[in-house]
């Protein structure tokens, strides 16, 4: 396309208006005013596209419709900790092609996420937007970048490509509100009749299920809740106590729409399936518990040991982070791990607030007994899954569960540590979503 000849002094007073313009825009959620500032054409690169549209791991918008819906998207998130909108009011240009500013670290009331926004104009409007991010910003993201990486690891246990990318299987949903104060993120993979939900553990997010979602079968559709607190999900101002836990679980099916569903709990919710099937067996249909404690049994000293240890030490997101650094490495075996993604696993469980990590930590070690005769009159399919080599939770727990559960299968998977369903995704995945397919009851 043919653009207009600017002289320095117009293409000066363009710079002025879009940095301007584009800073009070974005700070009302104006979409459609933002829109009017780029042409018809432009393209906008940034991290932030594959954090919040799924199927985007490249991490560049072409055209109005695609920026529409990442801004449309973004504005529906806000206020969250990635938007603060201090910068200096200063700006540089070429005075011919770029305009560029900054949105420093350094803000009035702390730090904030450090971006430059560089900007090539042409005719008056945004052709082509880069959006670089600084330190503190990357290491918020960094866990949600996670996904696009996976777009491309998808196959990891799959080498011949009979399974979908992740990309293709996961969609997002935003609106699962329950308690009257929060609504929980939740990933949804597979479109099938039988509903599985799958619940994350302390200290993880909806995302440490991402693998084996890759491995959803047509028959099913599977959900991937962001708890209270943790990942997208708000705290709201229920606490995470496993009776709050239990409450959660039942305003989530209701708000999914589901009488029961084949529940999957790994550690943590694990622990606090085992009081749900006690108190609300009807809204079971198969209940899958991987590598948790028995309730049946009373907390074991050493947990109560490394609650007394770990608990006080939550406060700042700095101080989370140091916390989950000691205790997260002993819930995987460090073979299965690759470069880097411990660290994600960090940044991720360091952004819950620290009153909510204290609280469901506290419960590993100081939890009520489940009686096991309630445990006993639960009449539904049940699959124990434990790690051979699980240095957190001793395998005597899982055959306590198994002995519990009249209807159970015990399951040992090999050559893994606590985190079974990140580290043996394929083989996970293939035994709990075949063990639902036999589940009549739904």
């Amino acid at each position: 396309m043919d653009r207009k000849s600017t002289s320095p002094g117009e293409f000066a007073q363009h710079c002025e208006r879009v940095h301007r313009e584009w800073h009070d825009r974005a700070k009302v959620r104006d979409t459609e005013g933002l829109l009017a500032l780029y042409a018809t054409e432009a393209v906008l690169e940034s991290p932030l596209v594959p954090a919040i549209l799924d199927g985007k791991s490249d991490g560049v918008l072409r055209g109005h419709a695609e920026l529409r819906h990442f801004f449309s998207e973004g504005a529906a998130r806000r206020p969250n900790e990635l938007v603060r909108w201090h910068r200096t009011g200063e700006w540089l240009t070429d005075g011919r092609r770029m305009l560029i500013w900054e949105y420093p670290r350094a803000a009035p009331d702390g730090d904030q996420v450090d971006l430059a926004e560089v900007m090539e104009i042409a005719d008056g409007l945004i052709q082509y937007h880069r959006i670089y991010w600084g330190w503190k910003g990357a290491n918020l993201i960094a866990p949600a970048l996670v996904r696009a990486a996976d777009a491309a690891t998808a196959r990891l246990e799959d080498p011949d490509g009979t399974k979908p990318s992740i990309a293709a299987r996961v969609i997002e949903n935003h609106k699962l509100p329950i308690g009257g104060d929060t609504a929980l993120h939740c990933l949804v993979a597979g479109s099938g009749p039988r509903p599985i939900l799958l619940l994350h553990g302390f200290g993880f997010t909806s995302q440490v299920w991402r693998r084996v979602l890759a491995f959803v079968l047509d028959d099913a559709t599977v959900y991937a809740p962001d708890l209270r607190g943790y990942g997208r999900s708000p705290a709201g101002t229920r606490g995470t106590a496993f009776a709050d836990q239990e409450q959660d679980l039942i305003e989530l099916l209701d708000a999914l729409g589901l009488e029961r569903a084949v529940l999957a709990g790994h550690s943590l919710s694990g622990m606090m399936l085992q009081g749900f099937a006690a108190h609300h067996p009807d809204r079971i249909a198969g209940l899958v518990l991987s590598n948790c404690p028995a309730r049946t049994r009373p907390s074991p000293p050493e947990f109560r040991a490394i609650v007394d240890a770990l608990v006080p030490g939550f406060g700042s997101p700095v101080e989370n982070r140091a916390v989950l650094a000691g205790f997260l490495p002993g819930c995987f075996d460090a073979a299965n791990l690759e470069e880097g993604e411990l660290d994600r696993f960090v940044a991720e469980g360091s952004t819950a607030p620290a009153a909510l990590l204290r609280q469901a930590l506290t419960e590993v070690g100081n939890y009520d007994e489940v009686a096991a005769d309630a445990l006993a009159a639960l009449r539904v399919p049940a699959l124990v899954v434990h790690a051979a080599r699980d240095q957190f939770v001793g395998f005597e727990h899982a055959v306590a569960l198994s002995d519990a559960l009249p209807e159970s299968r015990l399951l040992a998977i090999e050559r893994c540590g606590h985190t079974t369903i990140w580290e043996r995704p394929k083989r996970w995945a293939e035994e709990v979503f075949a063990f639902a397919q036999t589940i009549q009851k739904l």
